[in-house]
């Protein structure tokens, strides 16, 4: 079934209510699906991929007697919106993430309302269902009530194939758009996501840029290593928050306001879909995938693209897609991917067929370790009941690797959508000396001393490069560590190896080096404050000893005779002791510095 749509109509004007057992594929972002369900006259609930959408569609439509529910509402919360609702009179409208739908299950229950018969229930941006399943197990919650409601739908602008064999029944609507809604879309291959980066915000020149990234790690190194964290803005999950802010930047947000927006704002999946951007400026869009930093960041032109180019309601200056590759990933049809999952499938059976009728204890208990490792099992739910939903996105993710094995192929997969008008940007190659990217992400590495070591090699590859290039590298590097970038320059990677990436050796190491070099006439003084710490305790006789290879580090005689009380010169101390009680020694510790 068709519907057409003109230009600046709302699906409400070709459509006056969605229809039962039906998948509707709207093909525009925006047209107003949720908002014809808010307004139609019947008791609806609305599943919603995320909290940001729930609350901005509760902030615009609150005089629709809208009630979101989300992680902190309750079920005492959504029986008594309930309760309120049927002493006015007023029908129930209710937006619930995946998560919390259960919520909403019980409050009907507590009320003897049967949900199932009295309401509509509209599964949004149903996408997601596929695409998330694989870290959201609790997606699918609402699937098994889905289909018990009389009165149901899905929708979205971007689908994907659902394979349950539920879904027979229903009728697939497509929103025909009257006129051209394709998107220009600026393609940016490269092996160097920084430097494109950097040429696509030149080539912008002026005005908000609005950049999709499915890593704060990602985007923490990419504000460092651009040098525009104070005017920029993250918006993320509220874990993400708390990782920024323990990273000293402190404008990351869990929920969008044009308020919070700067020049440059960066966005995490959870603001790819659904949610209504409402600003007067015309961003441009830059859209990220980095397959060396983080895999996870790879876009879907079926559907992330396309979502993402729809989030903002008065439109876009322009929108780019800068992207990375991996030929090592294999390119596969749904064909393939499907004949997998058989055969896994069949290989699976066959091992529980040899359980059950395994004529020793030590064969069953063979079988029963094999089955549940099996890479069957993860399409089976907590009953063993087959996982659509786990198969179909299993199916998606290897389409979506099989685009980015190539720059060709991620252009044949935007072609296959025929919803871009695809301009490729050149020069995003660079040679074997100048390509290696500059960002280093914190969470790729297990420690500090692993970080430091990755630096060292990244300045060793750029040592004989003479470019601005080079330059611009070291000063990103520099960003993200100074101490080990300025080691590097002053006593080479093999000082610092032998010092064991020591951040205390490596210092008292540049300290005597640029005392030795005439630079620093305060070497005593900087040596002194590296190894005595404020609110540390030392042992006197310690004390003593330390001061005195000081001072044979530097070569320098002392001007009076050293003693433990000689540190009160730089620093205000008080006595103490150390040690248990049987073989307690006296110490100092140090209060403040004095200079």
């Amino acid at each position: 079934m068709k519907v057409y749509i003109n230009e600046n109509q709302y699906l409400s004007d070709v459509l006056p209510v969605i229809p039962s057992n039906t998948v509707l594929r709207k093909k525009i972002t925006g047209c107003g699906a949720t908002r014809g369900e808010i307004k139609a006259n019947r008791h609806s609930i609305i599943i919603e991929p995320n909290v940001p959408v729930i609350k901005g569609k509760c902030s615009k439509h609150g005089e629709d007697n809208l009630f979101g529910v989300h992680e902190g509402v309750y079920t005492t919360h959504v029986v008594a919106y309930l309760r309120q609702s049927m002493k006015a009179n007023k029908l129930f409208k209710i937006l619930a993430t995946p998560e919390s739908f259960q919520k909403v299950k019980e409050a009907f229950e507590i009320l003897g309302v049967n949900m199932h018969e009295e309401c509509f229930l509209l599964f949004d941006e149903c996408h997601k269902i596929v695409k998330d399943v694989d870290y959201r197990e609790d997606i699918t919650l609402p699937f098994d009530d889905f289909f018990q409601f009389k009165n149901k739908a899905l929708v979205s602008a971007t689908l994907v194939e659902f394979s349950d064999p539920r879904f027979k029944s229903f009728e697939v609507v497509e929103i025909e758009p009257t006129y051209d809604v394709r998107k220009t879309l600026h393609f940016c291959p490269t092996n160097n996501v920084l430097e494109a980066t950097k040429k696509v915000i030149e080539h912008i020149g002026s005005g908000k840029i609005c950049f999709f990234i499915n890593s704060t790690d990602v985007i923490d190194s990419m504000m460092n290593a651009l040098g525009i964290k104070e005017e920029s803005t993250v918006f993320c999950a509220p874990k993400s928050v708390e990782r920024l802010n323990e990273r000293g930047f402190m404008n990351a947000r869990d929920n969008w306001s044009e308020d919070n927006m700067k020049r440059y704002n960066f966005f995490t999946s959870r603001f790819f879909c659904a949610l209504d951007i409402e600003m007067e400026e015309r961003p441009h869009v830059i859209m990220v995938t980095d397959l060396s930093h983080a895999t996870h960041s790879m876009l879907d032109p079926r559907t992330d693209v396309w979502q993402i180019a729809g989030r903002f309601r008065n439109g876009i200056s322009g929108i780019y897609h800068v992207a990375s590759f991996n030929s090592n990933y294999t390119v596969q049809s749904v064909a393939d991917l499907k004949e997998q999952v058989t055969m896994m499938e069949n290989v699976y059976y066959y091992l529980l067929n040899q359980y059950n009728h395994a004529s020793s204890r030590n064969a069953r208990i063979v079988y029963m370790d094999t089955l549940k490792s099996h890479p069957y099992k993860k399409f089976l739910d907590k009953e063993d009941r087959k996982n659509w939903s786990v198969i179909d996105n299993y199916v998606d993710e290897g389409l979506v690797t099989s685009m980015y094995n190539s720059e060709k192929e991620l252009r044949g997969g935007y072609e296959r959508v025929g919803l871009y008008k695809v301009v490729p940007v050149k020069g995003g190659y660079y040679k074997a000396s100048e390509k290696l990217d500059k960002l280093t992400v914190p969470s790729k590495f297990k420690s500090i001393k692993e970080k430091k070591k990755a630096i060292v090699e990244q300045l060793e590859a750029i040592k004989d490069m003479d470019t601005e290039l080079k330059r611009q590298w070291r000063d990103s590097l520099h960003a993200t560590d100074p101490c080990i970038v300025e080691a590097h320059e002053l006593l080479g990677k093999e000082v610092i190896e032998k010092l064991a990436y020591s951040n205390q050796k490596i210092k008292e190491a540049m300290i005597v080096e640029r005392y030795k070099r005439k630079t620093t006439s305060t070497a005593f003084i900087e040596l002194m404050k590296n190894t005595f710490h404020v609110g540390a305790k030392y042992e006197v006789e310690r004390v003593k000893t330390t001061i005195l290879s000081i001072h044979e580090k530097l070569d320098i005689a002392p001007l009076r005779k050293v003693t433990a009380h000689t540190i009160n010169e730089l620093f205000e101390t008080r006595e103490t002791w150390v040690g248990k009680a049987s073989k307690r020694k006296r110490a100092l510790y140090i209060v403040k510095a004095k200079v």
